[in-house]
């Protein structure tokens, strides 16, 4: 079984959704396409609105910080020179 993230959202479905979209999204920067800051800027935008569209508190402060922080830490580790500021 896969551990759930703590994102700080209010609920654990929260934090799975939070989770499963970080999953996702580090796939996809794992993947042997590259990815311009545009683009993955709208794939991260995208995939942040699934949260949202579900759980409103994910536009507090912590769990976006969350989930920049560690999707900014799989950018640099996979050599990409641009972070997610949104």
């Amino acid at each position: 079984m896969k551990k759930t993230l703590d994102f700080e959202m209010f609920t654990q479905a929260g934090n799975t959704k939070c989770t499963k979209v970080y999953e996702k999204l580090t796939a996809k920067i794992n993947g042997s396409k590259f990815y311009t800051e545009q683009e993955f800027n709208e794939l991260y935008n995208k995939e942040i609105a699934t949260i949202r569209a579900r759980f409103s508190e994910f536009d507090d402060t912590e769990p976006r910080y969350h989930m920049r922080n560690r999707i900014n830490r799989r950018l640099e580790e996979r050599g990409y020179s641009y972070e997610i500021y949104i």
